[in-house]
């Protein structure tokens, strides 16, 4: 699933006018969030940026922060000797 999706999902599960005011953005831009941006037009979604600040600094603190904001915790996945796409 892409991450436009995951926030559309969330959206359809809530006010979007609450949202936005809550976060003190526009609606457009919280549904614009929503949208595929494949045509790299305006800001990439808060999902796409957290992705790429965690690849640019590798540091897991980013993610493991963000899950026990959400009452959970992450657990990398334990390393494996098996290629990629091989069952």
């Amino acid at each position: 699933m892409e991450s436009h999706e995951v926030i559309r999902n969330a959206l359809a599960k809530a006010h979007v006018k609450e949202v936005a005011d809550k976060m003190g953005l526009s609606l457009s831009l919280v549904y614009k969030w929503g949208e595929n941006s494949d045509a790299k037009s305006g800001s990439a979604n808060p999902l796409d940026r957290v992705k790429d600040l965690h690849q640019s600094t590798q540091d897991d603190h980013l993610i493991q922060w963000l899950c026990n904001k959400a009452d959970g915790y992450f657990v990398k996945n334990p390393p494996t000797n098996r290629r990629p796409g091989r069952e």
